[in-house]
């Protein structure tokens, strides 16, 4: 776990000295790029703590032998709450609403005078903790009831978690709603969509599925996991991500057509900013790349039943989601991408891996004594 944790540092040391570059040349730029990596790793540790919420509710078996590696990823949340502080201090940089009198649009400026007591920045920032207070108990509260397992072997700790699990599902679901809205949707001066918010959590949920497989791959490798763990697992992870492949895919259409049928000036920029110059290619990138490849590929039976190429898949989805977190921030910045904005993501997916890798050496890699353990370890699919 050391090199994982030391590799990991390296690569967030990279991505920051990028972002140093791109501090030179324009600060704007570097926190929009900072801000854009900061979505990509957060909606990918909320999918990770979604995913475990509902496998926890649904009383899912076969994922029981996995389940340390979902309880780790969703672990990191705590370290938003210090990775959030710059786009706290850059606030009047990034988003439109801290000078909504620079706009001349009437419709922008009628719209941000509207929220303008919602939008206030300490209101702002006093949801965002809250916020990432809740994400972080309920992680926090989650592992250790499934670590304490590991030294009692209590079935009531299994009730607990589900419990709990069933509890926070819409807590969780509204809270990164409401995020996704203040942080990311806001960029974009009087654009708003009632779907923004089930699109953001739903990329989160595929990054995280995808690596699930690639955790899954190197924990079987290392020889972390029961010897149990095999094609039906691996055949249930793959079925899972075809799922999250379809969600996204929905809401992304839903959303296109519901801005083409509205055909609204100020509804249309958000697409037009996306799908201006180099922007296309990116879209164009993200239809085949997050859509049309990942699909085909999980339809074969055999590619969903072997560690390797599943994790190699879940390796490009989650590069495809990150990706998507930078399509979904950068364009608002109205400049064409960049190589150097690719620290942003490097940066704060470093520190992510890092602590996370940290967070997993404390504990089993597995939950050694779940009553249900040898259960799923039989679990057989095709």
């Amino acid at each position: 776990m050391r090199h994982v944790i030391l590799a990991s540092l390296g690569v967030a040391a990279l991505g920051l000295v990028l972002l140093g570059v791109e501090l030179g040349f324009e600060g704007q730029r570097a926190l929009f790029a900072y801000t854009a990596g900061f979505a990509f790793a957060l909606s990918t540790s909320l999918g990770a703590l979604i995913f475990l919420l509902i496998v926890n509710t649904g009383h899912v078996v076969w994922i029981i032998p996995l389940r340390r590696l979902l309880e780790s990823a969703a672990a990191t949340l705590p370290i938003y709450l210090l990775l959030f502080l710059p786009i706290a201090l850059g606030y009047r940089t990034l988003y439109p609403w801290a000078h909504p009198d620079d706009f001349t649009s009437e419709h922008v400026h009628r719209q941000l005078l509207a929220t303008a007591h919602w939008m206030s920045p300490r209101l702002v920032f006093l949801r965002a903790y809250g916020y990432m207070l809740v994400w972080a108990a309920v992680s926090h509260f989650l592992r250790k009831d499934s670590v304490l397992q590991d030294k009692t072997g209590a079935d009531a700790l299994t009730d607990r978690q589900r419990a709990l699990s069933a509890a926070m599902i819409p807590v969780v679901g509204l809270t990164a709603t409401f995020a996704s809205f203040d942080w990311f949707m806001s960029l974009v001066p009087g654009w708003y969509s009632d779907l923004y918010g089930v699109y953001f959590f739903a990329g989160g949920l595929l990054g995280a599925v995808g690596l699930v497989a690639v955790l899954t791959w190197a924990a079987k490798r290392a020889e972390l996991l029961p010897p149990g763990v095999g094609p039906s697992h691996l055949s249930a992870v793959g079925r899972v991500m075809l799922m999250s492949v379809i969600f996204w895919t929905y809401i992304g259409v839903a959303t296109l057509i519901l801005i083409w049928t509205a055909d609204l000036p100020h509804e249309v920029l958000f697409l037009a900013q996306r799908i201006a110059g180099a922007w296309a290619l990116i879209a164009g990138i993200l239809v085949f790349g997050h859509f049309l490849v990942p699909f085909l590929a999980l339809l074969s039976r055999d590619m969903k039943r072997h560690a390797e190429p599943l994790a190699l898949l879940g390796a490009w989805l989650v590069l495809m989601h990150a990706f998507d977190s930078y399509w979904l921030v950068m364009p608002s910045l109205g400049r064409s991408p960049h190589i150097l904005d690719a620290g942003g993501a490097l940066a704060v997916g470093g520190l992510v891996v890092a602590f996370g890798a940290w967070r997993s050496s404390l504990a089993d890699p597995y939950p050694v004594r779940d009553p249900n353990l040898a259960r799923a370890l039989r679990y057989e699919s095709e």
